[in-house]
């Protein structure tokens, strides 16, 4: 059985990808093997070698075959055994990410005819691209301004992976102020504002040298806003959720798997991954745990109306 993604459009091929391996560890209750092929770094041999291959402990195998159309000759040999792999009761995935050049359309045609599954996923235009954004707010029960839209649109410059991190930010945001589902133009604005991501790092920096002056000053620069008050409820959010994340990391990096598989398992930015990995390394867990539990107890204070969120997070730094 063969499916075949192709396209430019990395993020939606990859959820994609990651929904055929998820339906398929459900369906078969866990005895799936999953077989990763890089085929732009192995010949042809190695993968029809495993794939001749069987064993009487798994009952179904996925093979991932990525870059095929970057090998010459392992899309030749894989074009003359495509029948072959049609009528197998295993499950191959032909991935190729980007444009298929027209020099390798012989094996396009052959996987668009023998292929029981096609999905090409090219990048949206804009009109497109504003209609998916909706519906990835839609997910999270959000709602977008046209303004916000908008907003999110010039922002993301048609990558839907910049896109989907950022309505995933908002949504986080939401429900952690407990707040209603419409997003305005100026929380995305605050939202997707580059410097003051790289200040919440900055500021957690501080945290972990002791230098609460400048964390609290950084905070209150941060909130410094025209809905000062919302930008501040939204910031104890955005850091609660960096915390969250360096527990995800610590706990990977301790697992002793390599930063690559890191950035691949957390799903998290590169960049974020790499500024976490640092922070990871200096905060012990019992200092983590400290943290995030008077995290919580402000949030709560805050949301019950017994602290304004300026004073709790002053509050906050100062009894680190």
């Amino acid at each position: 059985m063969i499916f075949f993604l192709c396209g430019d459009d990395e993020y939606r091929l990859s959820k994609k990808l990651t929904q055929i391996i998820d339906r398929y560890k459900e369906k078969h209750q866990g005895s799936v093997e999953l077989i990763k092929i890089e085929a732009e770094e192995v010949e042809f041999t190695s993968f029809w070698d495993d794939f001749q291959q069987r064993s009487i402990f798994v009952k179904k195998r996925l093979f991932i075959l990525r870059s095929v159309f970057q090998n010459k000759d392992f899309a030749k040999a894989l074009e003359k055994k495509i029948d072959v792999l049609k009528q197998s009761k295993e499950i191959i995935v032909i991935e190729e990410r980007g444009v298929i050049k027209k020099d390798k359309q012989s094996l396009r045609k052959a996987l668009n005819q023998h292929s029981q599954k096609i999905e090409e996923f090219k990048k949206f235009k804009l009109g497109a691209y504003r209609e998916w954004l909706r519906e990835e707010a839609g997910r999270y029960g959000l709602s977008l301004t046209r303004e916000a839209e908008e907003k999110l649109a010039d922002y993301a410059k048609l990558d839907t992976w910049r896109g989907a991190k950022a309505i995933e930010k908002i949504a986080g945001y939401k429900g952690w102020a407990k707040d209603d589902g419409n997003i305005n133009s100026e929380l995305v604005e605050f939202l997707i504002i580059p410097f003051k991501e790289v200040n919440i790092f900055t500021l957690l920096d501080c945290l972990v040298r002791g230098d609460k002056k400048k964390a609290l000053k950084i905070f209150m620069d941060l909130s410094a806003e025209k809905n000062e008050a919302q930008m501040q409820i939204f910031l104890v959010g955005l850091i609660a959720t960096k915390i969250k994340n360096l527990f995800l990391i610590k706990n990977l990096a301790e697992q002793g798997i390599s930063y690559q598989e890191i950035i691949q398992k957390s799903k998290l930015h590169p960049y974020a991954v790499s500024k976490l990995y640092s922070l990871s390394r200096q905060f012990s867990w019992a200092e983590l745990k400290k943290i995030y539990r008077q995290l919580f107890t402000i949030d709560l204070q805050i949301k019950t109306g017994q602290v304004k969120a300026k004073e709790g997070m002053a509050s906050f730094i100062l009894s680190l």
